[in-house]
């Protein structure tokens, strides 16, 4: 009786090993799943197929570790790719910044411009009003053409002058954002 209670066990003892054996090819299964490990269905049916004998799980477990290394790598690359992404997006905003400073020193000087442009309509308008409110006073008309043109070069000059003031605060901004560059690292 004793030995029918031991081969009992045993059987029972079996089975539970069985059972356990089974939940974990079956969560092998799922994880090579997940890992997109295809090399899994080939090394189980060689287990099953081998099941009763001494298997040896060698070349299963170095296709394993083979697969882990390049789902690292390609974590690796994620990363990289992540944070050159993220570098990039940071990147287009200091561009994005820099032009709306350069925009806006482009209306700095369109509004400037419009300035000397009144202003000197009205010295102009003052000045035809003036010859013609002292009419006793002979002002030829090559004289007020050529009044006009001196004061379109004085203002010309004062635009140049603005202009090149803005154009070095925008290139200084710009300048200074290139310094800033993306570093770059080789994806391979």
């Amino acid at each position: 009786m004793h030995t029918k209670e031991t081969l009992a066990t045993l059987e029972n003892d079996l089975d539970v090993h069985e059972q356990a054996m089974n939940d974990m090819l079956e969560d092998l299964q799922a994880d090579a799943q997940d890992a997109d490990f295809s090399d899994h269905a080939l090394n189980e049916h060689d287990f099953n197929r081998n099941r009763k004998e001494l298997f040896d799980f060698t070349v299963w477990k170095q296709e394993t570790e083979k697969h882990y290394e390049k789902l690292e790598k390609a974590g690796e690359q994620l990363r990289t790719y992540e944070q050159l992404k993220n570098q990039v997006i940071d990147f287009q905003k200091r561009i994005a910044d820099v032009n709306q400073e350069m925009d806006k020193s482009r209306q700095e000087e369109k509004d400037w411009l419009q300035i000397f442009e009144n202003d000197k309509q009205e010295k102009l308008s003052e000045i035809y009003q003036w010859t013609k409110q002292f009419d006793f006073f002979r002002v030829e008309e090559a004289i007020l053409q050529g009044t006009a043109r001196k004061m379109d070069v004085l203002y010309e000059k004062i635009h140049m002058r603005i202009f090149a003031d803005l154009s070095f605060k925008s290139t200084r901004i710009f300048k200074c954002e290139s310094m800033n560059r993306l570093p770059t690292k080789k994806v391979s």
